[in-house]
């Protein structure tokens, strides 16, 4: 366990350097408007990635260990491969429509984006989908060394091609899925390796019969349902603000919930990388006590640390935008902290949806993410036609937020009573009030030294306060209702 905690620790640390470093990078060399079509840009992307790819991106993890068990897994990416490239070429008559009928990227070239949108939706869910395998298989070292390159190559060509041939949001993404194409290759290989079996089509026919084919789809058209509401909720409100308030605007509200979430998906695709290939191989079972059980152990392991990530993007806030952004724009701050909360509603809201994927029972995720896309669209839309836009935006954003929490959390009762570890939860908001000292330095926040100084002294507090919160959930403590 210690050595797994090392190897993925490392890595995940090492990227979540080097997106703070990307961070850094793009808001120098990017002129706060491209900033703001560089958000837009991946608010289209990810529209595809969550309805389209994300839902069968599930289902293939939890079958996965079984499939690799059977030596099937050369057939399951062949079929795999067909959908992606149909969803690909899907993307084309959708982002000309947003182009042309709701006027979204009104300053971007149509077809050079049609084109880098069908090109990405292709290169990133493959890289998504093999690289995060390996870990799900076991191999932490092959997981953590092709995530590092996808980053470290990607953040190379993001800057070559913006300062070599121009300063525009498409080339620093092109840098990104260069990157990914490449590493993605090498990936394949060694998988195929790893596997060490070949692609049979008579298998692949028998095998996605009509009958299966209804066993996927009802376990991935809730969570298509699902996740474009959760769209909606979460990224739809950079369409709304490009539209009716500008650029500029989004890359300021962008920008400032954008590193509360490069700090919040941080840490939890640290935990997902640790806990989750547990989590999967203990609820592989028919017997609900265990599942349940598994559940249990999992949230008293996470939310503790998502609490704690919380306080800590918060109170530091005003030192990670002197850091990340510099000067230009230290106004996102308060879009920070607003970030933090919106994040925690988020991580919990995950953290209760994984009842329905480890119940196979998804429908229960609907009502929850659409109460909250329609908190969500209803609010910046309104909130964006008001004097005080920059007030009601963000405020609509919380509320949804909120919303979807509370409500997951009934819903996902129905499918499992929920029982919360309160001990645990109030150990890590104790370890976290040392992190209020930093407000004695406010006033000197826009000194880079000094935010540099506060950040890591506060970061190395932060890491070894989580590491003996780790070593405490495993040595013990029961959920209590």
């Amino acid at each position: 366990m210690d050595r797994n905690i090392i190897v993925i620790g490392t890595g995940r640390v090492m990227q979540i350097v080097l997106s703070l470093v990307s961070v850094r990078l793009f808001t120098m060399l990017l002129s706060p408007s491209q900033v703001g079509n560089l958000f837009l840009i991946n608010s289209i992307i990810a529209f595809f990635g969550l309805v389209l790819i994300n839902p069968v991106g599930m289902y293939l993890n939890r079958r996965l260990h079984h499939w690799f068990s059977r030596g099937r897994m050369p057939d399951v990416f062949f079929v795999f491969n067909l959908y992606l490239m149909g969803v690909s070429l899907v993307s084309l008559p959708i982002v000309l429509f947003l182009t042309k009928v709701l006027h979204v990227g009104s300053g971007l070239n149509v077809m050079v984006l049609m084109t880098f949108v069908m090109m990405n939706i292709y290169v990133s869910s493959w890289n998504q989908t093999i690289i995060p395998a390996l870990n799900m298989l076991q191999h932490r070292k092959s997981f953590v060394a092709f995530s590092l390159l996808t980053t470290i190559i990607g953040l190379a060509c993001s800057v070559i091609f913006v300062s070599l041939i121009e300063r525009g949001a498409l080339w620093w993404l092109l840098g990104q899925v260069s990157a990914q194409s490449v590493v993605t290759i090498a990936a394949f290989v060694y998988f195929h390796k790893i596997t060490r079996a070949k692609i049979s089509r008579g298998i692949a026919r028998r095998n996605y019969s009509p009958g299966n084919i209804k066993y996927a789809f009802n376990f991935v058209l809730p969570l298509a349902v699902t996740t474009l509401f959760w769209w909606l909720q979460n990224q739809s409100y950079r369409m709304i603000v490009e539209h009716i308030v500008g650029l500029e605007y989004l890359a300021m509200i962008g920008l400032g919930l954008s590193i509360a979430a490069n700090i919040s998906a941080a840490v939890e695709s640290l935990v997902q990388q640790f806990y989750y290939p547990i989590y999967y191989g203990q609820i592989n079972t028919d017997d609900k006590a265990t599942r349940q059980t598994a559940w249990e152990k999992m949230a008293g392991f996470t939310l503790p640390i998502y609490v704690s990530t919380a306080i800590f993007a918060a109170l530091l806030s005003p030192f990670i935008v002197s850091v990340l952004a510099g000067p230009r724009y230290q106004g996102v701050t308060i879009y920070v902290v607003i970030g933090a909360l919106i994040e925690l509603f988020r991580a919990s809201s995950g953290l209760l949806a994984s009842v329905a994927h480890a119940e196979l029972k998804t429908r229960y995720l609907v009502k929850p993410y659409f109460i909250g896309a329609l908190c969500a669209v209803a609010g910046v839309y309104f909130g964006a036609r008001q004097l005080h836009s920059q007030v009601f935006i963000p405020l609509a954003l919380v509320l949804s937020g909120f919303m979807v929490m509370i409500v997951m959390f009934f819903e996902m009762n129905r499918v499992m009573p929920i029982q919360f570890n309160w001990p645990a939860l109030a150990r890590s908001f104790l370890m976290s009030l040392p992190l209020v000292a930093v407000l004695a330095a406010y006033h000197l926040s826009q000194s880079l030294v000094v935010s540099v100084a506060v950040c890591a002294v506060s970061g190395i507090y932060f890491i070894g306060s989580q590491y003996l919160m780790l070593k405490g959930s495993f040595g013990g403590g029961k959920a209590h209702g």
